[in-house]
């Protein structure tokens, strides 16, 4: 299963289990809730790594920088 976190306290679960199987999965998220973090959480002792996940979708931006310094008090001027 997925679960989506904003915090990596406090996780709620997003997908269904993945089933006992070597084909490809799809997991269809079940939240319409943005997440700063996501993990495949292993319930059921399942193998399973990062590289066998393909996450598919859109996002829009709901914040944007408008700039940016980097500064530092031991900088050498020339």
């Amino acid at each position: 299963m997925v679960q989506g976190s904003n915090d990596k306290e406090n996780w709620k679960t997003i997908t269904n289990q993945a089933t006992a199987t070597m084909d490809w999965q799809m997991l269809q998220s079940n939240s319409d809730q943005a997440y700063r973090y996501i993990r495949v959480y292993n319930a059921n002792n399942w193998f399973g790594n990062m590289a066998e996940i393909k996450l598919h979708g859109s996002t829009d931006t709901t914040s944007q920088m408008e700039s940016v310094l980097i500064s530092s008090d031991q900088s050498i001027i020339l």
